[in-house]
């Protein structure tokens, strides 16, 4: 069709709408309608408002009634006719009369059947008229504007022409189920049918969001749908931990471990047994140790038992210096009574005693607090010191009685390596004794016994005591 048939007579509109003080004709008709010209060539009269259509694909002038139902040729509505006086006037177009053809604004069309209002309008069946549906599709020109229903008299309707994609002014639109894509990059599509303004768009799925787990690594996904706003993701369960038995080892180095278990904040941790710790013995050597345990604070070692004659252990308030000097190398106080009865054999002492180096020179001194009553009333008490069963050295003893208080000086053997003869006294006695000699490595000690056989008991009482001094 020609520019000409769609050329929009502005002037006349113009004039319609000004007032004829201002030089127009006063009418309205300009404020509602968008005209264009066609020539009525069928040889009848064409009825207002019937729809039209071009007659030819190559005839740009001439019109007819559409005959097609759901036609997609509507050109739009005859409102009348330009007379030879070039008036437009609103009535029937005749045969060979340029025919106004409202295009565009709202148009009064003949109905076939009962229309609903705002669904679409349609070419009926019924050559010039119309009919409507809900679904806008292909052939649609117009949307109803009033409900009208042929059996309560009704002939026309009005109908809003040239909408965005109708057949009048147009064409009429296909649309589609929505097949949009979602992605990262911008696409045009190749579909050739639209999208309806209430479409629902598939940006979401029905897919459950993943649960997340810990140490998952960030992914950018790849799923051709969106998120929701509220969506939720499933979280892992709180971390309650696996406990176990504490299985710690206390060693001298720091070691990771590979339990896949902790260990509760009040649990216990075998840190002690409850092996006693170890009695301690004369001249042991420093140890690491191996026990896999720590030591309790409070605990305690075991000791010798007091006075067991080694030269690194002396029991009481003693001194230790060199040789040669004033003080004593090692003190031995008898911790406990000790008494023999009815035995006039020499037996050991259990505390009074001392392990010697070979071929030592030593001093010793020795105050012995004996007491028990023999026969007749008086002490029956005998002794000697010396290495084992070997005496040798010198003696000399001061032993004063309970009658007199008096000391007895009496000296021993004066001949080196000879046995000391064994000292008698009879009562009650504290007995100082001094000497020395040259040791063969043995133990010396004192031995002691009843000079009398007695079934009353001599005692060397606690408190007695031996001193050492190594002179060589």
């Amino acid at each position: 069709m020609s520019a000409y048939a769609y050329l929009l007579d502005l002037l006349r509109q113009v004039a319609n709408v000004l007032q004829p003080s201002h030089g127009g004709t006063g009418h309205s008709h300009g404020s509602e309608w968008v005209l264009a010209r066609g020539i009525n060539s069928t040889g009848a009269t064409i009825g207002r408002r019937n729809i039209v259509q071009l007659t030819g694909a190559t005839n740009a002038a001439k019109v007819s009634k559409v005959t097609a139902t759901d036609s997609t040729h509507v050109l739009g509505v005859c409102i009348g006719y330009w007379d030879g006086d070039g008036e437009l006037v609103i009535d029937d177009c005749p045969d060979g009369y340029e025919m106004a053809i409202q295009i565009g604004g709202i148009a009064e069309c003949l109905i076939e059947t009962a229309v609903t209002r705002d669904e679409f309008a349609y070419a009926a069946a019924t050559d010039g008229q119309i009919y409507s549906q809900s679904a806008a599709g292909t052939g649609a020109f117009g949307r109803i504007v009033d409900s009208q229903d042929t059996s309560t008299g009704a002939t026309y309707c009005k109908v809003v022409l040239g909408l965005p994609g109708s057949g009048a002014g147009g064409g009429a639109a296909t649309f589609g189920t929505p097949a949009l894509t979602l992605s990262t990059t911008n696409a045009a599509g190749s579909a050739s049918t639209g999208i309806r303004t209430d479409a629902t768009v598939a940006a979401f799925d029905a897919t459950v969001p993943v649960t997340q787990a810990f140490s998952d690594s960030a992914a950018a996904g790849s799923a051709g749908v969106a998120a929701r706003r509220d969506h939720k993701h499933g979280m892992p369960a709180n971390p309650a931990p696996s406990f176990a038995t504490p299985a710690i080892v206390l060693g001298s180095a720091a070691a990771a471990g590979s339990a896949g278990t902790v260990i509760r904040s009040d649990g216990t941790i075998a840190a002690f047994d409850t092996t006693a710790p170890t009695t301690q013995a004369p001249s042991d050597a420093a140890t690491v140790g191996t026990a896999a345990f720590a030591a309790r604070r409070d605990h305690k070692h075991g000791w010798p038992a007091f006075g067991t004659g080694s030269s690194d252990i002396a029991q009481g308030n003693h001194t230790h210096g060199a040789g040669g000097g004033g003080t004593w190398d090692t003190v031995v106080v008898k911790a406990a009574d000790e008494s023999v009865a009815s035995s006039t054999a020499l037996q050991n002492d259990d505390e009074l005693l001392f392990a010697a180096t070979n071929a030592a020179v030593y001093q010793f001194e020795a105050w012995l607090i004996v007491d028990g009553q023999g026969a007749g009333g008086t002490a029956s008490f005998k002794f000697s010191f010396g290495e084992d069963n070997t005496f040798r050295g010198y003696l000399m003893r001061v032993a004063g009685n309970s009658g007199t208080g008096v000391a007895e000086v009496t000296p021993g053997s004066v001949q080196q390596n000879q046995p000391l003869s064994a000292r008698t006294q009879n009562g009650n006695l504290a007995v100082y004794v001094v000497g020395s000699w040259v040791s063969a490595g043995g133990t010396f000690r004192l031995q002691w016994a009843q000079q009398v056989s007695n079934g009353t008991a001599v005692i060397v009482r606690a408190g007695s005591t031996l001193k050492i001094k190594r002179l060589v």
